[in-house]
């Protein structure tokens, strides 16, 4: 059976059947009701919700605010063949949350639906999707709890609450944020309100790590080491390990700046591609906007004239609804409780591939080397190279011997090296 991207070409939109949310989400057995007291099912994905990725898995968890009492997580496998969705648990729906949510949570401890914005990350220590914050069912106020999400188990347990959140009602604090850092293995997080604070999932708490905040409207992303903020102009937190409070900058970017930018309460889609170092935006109808983070330079691929597209009109917020999966090669898009998902393929050139490290050792003069590497991220050495960690450079070396092994992405190299006799 041909899989659902097969045949895809650079810059297609593909709308795949079979992926309306609401037939995993509302079923028979567990309903949805739409009434005062519950809600619009549909708010689930259309208000202000945002999803989180777990290999070839995107989950969604939104409602909340004055919207939507739905409080499950349903997740799609894009990369099974066919694509297949599951839904976990929903609280009865015959409570009434005015009056029955206590402590962020339902009667029946399973955590208040919320408008997630971006605010949640799938954290690979844990295996677990760890949710912080959002505007609650049906008070839109902050919910200031923290909760880990086991999609196998369908379980929630709580995380410990930002210091300064305890005790307290944090409101104007909506927005939240949330990523993973692979290379901290920490989470970051942040309000239109609440300056960066950092939570070590090993460790079990939170450190402030931000000086201020550029306030609402932005859809976050975290993508090499730093994190950008993209709706109402570009910002991004830079040097994530610098110590110290870090402070969010605003960024001038080129090229073909899409229409929504500068507009307010937009909240884009916005997923990271890692390898090429782009961000790939969306709103709505065919057009694509990708950001070079190197070079800070926009470009828009419109989808040809007549070809399948999402629609124009009747989306929600994005955020990170969209999804970059790298293993598929497609970024995909869930934005409404009865439309079927869509998946884009990148226009844009691919990284080239990673090549093994190479290392040449030459001797310049008397005791001094070339070290010429390629493809290396590090360096160490032994014998008349201990301590020496250059990866392109001439070195003065003792007398004797010794190894010097270069190290990158695809394994390493050593060369051996006898020094020559000095008169």
């Amino acid at each position: 059976m041909p899989g659902p991207f097969d045949g895809m070409q650079p810059g297609e939109w593909r709308e795949l059947a079979g992926t309306k949310l609401r037939s995993v989400l509302c079923t028979p057995t567990s309903p949805c009701l739409w009434d005062d007291n519950h809600g619009n099912p549909a708010n689930f994905l259309g208000a202000w919700s945002g999803g989180y990725a777990r290999g070839n898995i995107v989950g969604y968890h939104g409602g909340g605010g004055p919207d939507c009492s739905i409080n499950a997580v349903a997740e799609i496998d894009f990369g099974a063949n066919p694509v297949t969705m599951t839904c976990g648990a929903k609280s009865s729906p015959t409570m009434r949350p005015e009056t029955g949510v206590t402590a962020g949570k339902y009667a029946d401890g399973r955590p208040v639906s919320v408008h997630s914005y971006s605010g949640m990350t799938w954290v690979p220590g844990l295996s677990r999707m760890l949710r912080v914050g959002g505007a609650q069912w049906s008070s839109d106020t902050v919910t200031p709890y923290a909760w880990a999400y086991d999609p196998v188990t369908d379980t929630w347990e709580s995380k410990p609450t930002i210091p300064s959140w305890v005790g307290v009602q944090p409101n104007g604090n909506i927005e939240s944020s949330l990523h993973y850092d692979p290379v901290r293995q920490t989470c970051w997080f942040r309000t239109e309100n609440l300056s960066w604070h950092e939570f070590n999932p090993a460790m079990n708490s939170w450190a402030v790590r931000g000086s201020g905040s550029s306030g609402a409207g932005r859809t976050t992303a975290l993508i090499g080491r730093a994190i950008y903020l993209v709706g109402r102009g570009v910002s991004y937190l830079p040097h994530l390990d610098a110590a110290g409070l870090l402070v969010e900058q605003a960024v001038t970017t080129t090229g073909d700046v899409p229409p929504w930018l500068s507009g307010p309460w937009v909240y884009p889609g916005v997923a990271v591609d890692e390898a090429a170092g782009k961000l790939i935006t969306w709103v709505n109808g065919p057009d694509v906007h990708v950001l070079d983070v190197a070079s800070l330079v926009w470009t828009r691929y419109a989808a040809a004239v007549g070809a399948p597209a999402p629609p124009v009109t009747g989306v929600a917020p994005v955020l990170t609804k969209l999804q970059y999966l790298p293993a598929l090669g497609v970024a995909v898009v869930a934005y409404h409780l009865d439309q079927n998902c869509w998946a884009w393929k990148p226009a844009y050139a691919p990284p080239p591939p990673p090549q093994p490290p190479t290392l040449d050792i030459s001797f310049v003069s008397g005791p001094t080397v070339q070290i010429t590497s390629t493809n290396a991220t590090s360096a160490s050495g032994t014998g008349v190279f201990a301590g020496v960690t250059t990866l392109n450079g001439q070195v003065a070396l003792g007398l004797g011997s010794g190894s010097y092994t270069v190290t990158g992405a695809l394994g390493s190299v050593t060369v051996t090296v006898t020094g020559p006799s000095i008169p």
